[in-house]
């Protein structure tokens, strides 16, 4: 399921940096304000690109690790933490 999850999202960033790289060298009559609107557009899609397939994986990870230690240090102590969340 995830694997379908990162798939879709590097086809949306591929498909609207299809759309922005020609504009961005583009030489016609209102290119330049043109390339002014795509500059930041093509920086928003890499940075969310970056973001969802690399940053945040890791966040959760690290999250996740944190959690499986608190819940190994109460058993250590004899404490017993039910987690009322869905596995």
């Amino acid at each position: 399921m995830a694997l379908s999850k990162n798939q879709a999202e590097d086809h949306d960033s591929c498909r609207i940096l299809a759309g922005l790289i020609p504009i961005m060298f583009s030489h016609g009559t209102g290119s330049d304000v043109m390339k002014r609107i795509a500059a930041p557009m093509v920086g928003g899609v890499v940075t969310s690109t970056i973001l969802e397939l690399i940053i945040y994986p890791v966040i959760y990870i690290l999250w996740k690790g944190r959690e499986v230690k608190k819940v190994e240090a109460g058993r250590a102590y004899g404490i017993e933490i039910i987690d009322i969340l869905p596995a």
